[in-house]
């Protein structure tokens, strides 16, 4: 009698559990992505570069384009974007997250991003979808892989 009472009380609680560590990883992965874009919005090429997976396996997708093999090919690309003066403005909406268990999730947002002259005067700009694999690491959540395209495919 008492077996079937703790597997009643004990289900309950492991499924609440693994909830409750299913929402930790989507609302882990969520504060790296918001980390990621409040980092370029800083121009702070080290804490976004920091927040990208060393793993040989890391690359990143342009306009239907592979552009990056490694993380250190997309730092030299956001490097030399921000060497060209101004200010980035990213804004995101529409984010969702897609569980992909206790260690990875997938964040994908509606963007926009403006480059703004020392006069606050926009550049350049381009707007679309990024989506973002975001895994655990030992020394934290990390973006794995990541693509973005133009809202408009005609683009």
């Amino acid at each position: 009698m008492l077996k079937p009472l703790v597997a009643a009380v004990a289900l309950p609680l492991l499924t609440a559990c693994a909830a409750a560590a299913d929402e930790n990883a989507s609302s882990q992965a969520r504060a790296a992505f918001d980390a990621y874009v409040a980092a370029i919005n800083n121009g702070d090429v080290d804490t976004a570069a920091s927040l990208y997976d060393r793993d040989p396996d890391f690359h990143w997708v342009e306009k239907g384009e592979l552009r990056y093999t490694s993380a250190d090919a997309a730092v030299e690309s956001m490097t030399g974007l921000l060497a060209m003066g101004g200010m980035p403005l990213m804004t995101v909406n529409e984010v969702l997250v897609a569980d992909l268990g206790d260690d990875a999730a997938l964040v994908t947002a509606n963007f926009n991003f403006v480059m703004l002259g020392e006069d606050k005067t926009p550049m350049f700009g381009f707007d679309g979808w990024i989506s973002t694999a975001i895994v655990r690491r030992e020394d934290g959540w990390k973006i794995a892989a990541g693509q973005s395209g133009p809202a408009n495919t005609g683009e």
